[in-house]
């Protein structure tokens, strides 16, 4: 009798490059994934004649397959993957905004008009951007990461002023530039699962190969106050290879 299985369990999922500097090394494992789908399908074509018009003959072509894959974390490599580029590590220009109350303590000097002073976390590099809370600009003096302003700009003890600057981080931060000209490359892909025996009730060990995937583009990121924290798709075209093959099954 043919043995049958029942098929649930998440594939681990690893890429190896097809080409480029990391040709033929694995350069990423996915094991935290919620769903992962391979959908395979073909076109067929029929002659059809006599009474009726009733298919005589039938051609099968264009066969197609796609896997589906859903991560639950994010990693910079993935991103990177996605949208073919590198991640370049060391430094990096970073964007910052820091909101204070400005009080009595912070006061520069006695008298009208009276100053006060702010002290920002980081140091900061080229314009600093100083507004009150209702978004007006405020002339601001910065030396260092001080920043002073004054009840001239119509703030006072108890005003909320918000500063915007950049800063430079000088190592540790991981960057990755999206580029219009710049897609996904080519990979092998291996999906490693366990399907269970239905007459033991044992899990056996499957694998799935895919001589030839390129990953799509598209990507979605949700960021929300509320609710299930964002999940991460990822479509991958199945192409041929050298020899025809694109897929294989492997219970061992």
């Amino acid at each position: 009798m043919v043995q049958k299985y029942g098929v649930k369990e998440v594939c681990d999922a690893t890429f190896y490059a097809l080409g480029g500097k990391n040709k033929g090394k694995p350069v990423i494992f996915l094991d935290t994934l919620k769903t992962s789908g391979l959908e395979t399908k073909a076109s067929d074509v029929a002659a059809k004649g006599g009474k009726g018009n009733a298919k005589l003959v039938e051609w099968n072509h264009s066969k197609e397959a796609s896997m589906k894959l859903q991560d639950a974390l994010m990693s910079m490599k993935t991103l990177a993957m996605l949208n073919g580029a590198d991640i370049k590590a060391g430094d990096a220009t970073i964007y910052k905004t820091e909101t204070f109350t400005l009080d009595t303590a912070a006061k520069t000097q006695e008298g009208i008009p009276a100053m006060y002073e702010v002290v920002l976390s980081e140091t900061p590099l080229g314009e600093v951007h100083a507004l009150d809370a209702h978004g007006n600009d405020l002339l601001a003096t910065v030396e260092g990461k001080k920043v002073v302003v004054g009840s001239l700009d119509g703030v006072d003890a108890g005003s909320e002023i918000r500063v915007f600057y950049q800063f430079k981080k000088a190592s540790g931060a991981e960057k990755i530039t999206v580029s219009a000209s710049k897609f996904p490359g080519y990979y092998r892909v291996i999906g490693d699962t366990v399907i269970r025996n239905a007459d033991t009730g044992e899990d056996e060990a499957f694998q799935i190969v895919i001589y030839k995937t390129k990953l799509k583009s598209d990507l979605k990121m949700e960021f929300k106050a509320d609710g299930e924290p964002s999940v991460f798709d990822l479509t991958l075209e199945v192409f041929a290879d050298g020899n025809g093959n694109m897929i294989e099954y492997i219970k061992y």
